[in-house]
């Protein structure tokens, strides 16, 4: 089984962390604030799996540290990218800016497999500068809902540093997991 933590697609050894795994170019200045938030975005997307078709809404709260410096640190842009399938390996600056442009305009998300759902960053993006979490100070929180409001998924996720996620409820993966 695959740590949370682990950001690639290929586990390495307990132990083996490589340069490239330590310092990464993201969409903003700070991998916990920008890389891990998309990870984690990301991953709850694309968890949603055939129920993405069910989804009318999606909010992603940022929480704590997250929410203090979210906007200046590109946070909630990198959720957006995230929720809408974006890896930060794979994203490039002029894909970023189309992709959210192509968000403000259209008012509008397309999801990882494919459904398009309304999405308006300053409603859908919050940020919560009250609620602590006691595992990490960047924590998130992303909810999936239906079109009656019924919520079809809520996770809680934390950006441990370097582009490293942990969800809640899976153990924190150990410091040696290093992302592929």
């Amino acid at each position: 089984m695959k740590s949370s933590r682990n950001r690639g697609s290929a586990a390495k050894p307990a132990g083996l962390a490589t340069f490239v795994d330590m310092f990464k170019v993201g969409v903003g200045p700070s991998s916990s604030h920008t890389t891990g938030p998309m990870v984690a975005a990301r991953r709850f997307a694309l968890a949603l799996g055939e129920g993405e078709r069910d989804v009318a809404a999606v909010v992603a709260t940022l929480h704590g540290s997250l929410a203090w410096t979210g906007a200046g640190h590109w946070t909630d842009k990198a959720v957006t990218l995230g929720l809408g399938g974006a890896a930060p390996e794979t994203l490039t600056p002029e894909a970023a800016k189309d992709a959210l442009d192509r968000v403000r305009a259209e008012r509008r998300l397309t999801l990882p497999a494919g459904a398009t759902i309304p999405f308006d960053m300053a409603r859908d993006v919050k940020f919560d500068r009250r609620t602590k979490f006691e595992r990490h100070p960047n924590a998130m929180t992303f909810e999936a809902f239906a079109p009656g409001g019924a919520s079809l998924r809520k996770e809680v996720w934390y950006s441990v540093g370097g582009g490293f996620v942990e969800r809640e409820g899976d153990p924190p993966a150990a410091a040696a997991d290093a992302p592929s």
